[in-house]
């Protein structure tokens, strides 16, 4: 039922809302409706999709990101999405999978997504389509998975996930932060472009490396990130 709603939204070449109130935003810029919820971004008939959820994945409110047949799955420009100044989960799919009863796509990354935390503590995950992701303020979990992605942690006490990338760039910023850079396999310490713990504070750990630059870290433990 929710799939042929969001089908004959795309027929129509409009927005439609599987619940709650739906609302057009001018291009290149999102920000969630709900605090303290999930949402996920995908591709779905051809267009990029922001599903909210408070219930994670019962009920969503949808948004269509991008203007209705125009092609590039829904992505005339690049793309900023903000969250909300309470905790959010941001997702950004990196595989097909199932949200609120809709199977989502990746997004071709023809055009890009930047996530913007804001304030809370945050978990943001960038997908294919991602080129940036901003904790901001609060105690962030951030996680990039685009060979050419850049996280900034911005300020507070953050977590940085990312797979070995050779043009990735780790900016932790300000806070007692925390880098796991893991190999391919996820078993050992890999290899980013820049890893930039801030070095203002005495606490800063990373787990792996920058090729061209790594500086502002206090200690090399691999240990919390699990081997």
């Amino acid at each position: 039922m929710l799939k042929s709603k969001l089908q004959a939204f795309v027929l129509l070449g409009a927005l439609y809302m599987v619940s709650g109130a739906s609302t057009a935003a001018a291009a290149g810029n999102y920000s969630i409706p709900i605090a303290n919820a999930v949402t996920v971004i995908g591709e779905f008939g051809g267009y990029a999709w922001a599903g909210t959820s408070t219930d994670f994945g019962g009920t969503c409110t949808w948004f269509m990101i991008g203007t209705p047949g125009q092609g590039d799955y829904g992505l005339t420009d690049n793309w900023n999405i903000n969250g909300t100044n309470s905790s959010d989960w941001v997702e950004i799919l990196m595989s097909s999978g199932s949200w609120c009863g809709v199977t989502l796509n990746l997004i071709a990354p023809y055009h890009t997504i930047n996530i913007f935390g804001q304030g809370g503590d945050d978990i943001l995950r960038g997908g294919w389509a991602s080129s940036a992701v901003n904790g901001m303020s609060g105690n962030d979990n951030l996680h990039c998975r685009r060979s050419n992605c850049v996280i900034d942690g911005g300020s507070s006490n953050d977590t940085i996930t990312m797979t070995t990338h050779s043009s990735a760039r780790i900016f932790a910023s300000t806070g007692d932060d925390g880098a796991c850079i893991t190999n391919a396999a996820g078993t050992a310490s890999g290899t980013v472009f820049i890893l930039d713990g801030g070095g203002q504070t005495t606490s800063d750990r990373r787990c792996g490396s920058g090729t061209n630059t790594t500086t502002g870290w206090e200690s090399n433990n691999c240990a919390p990130c699990g081997f």
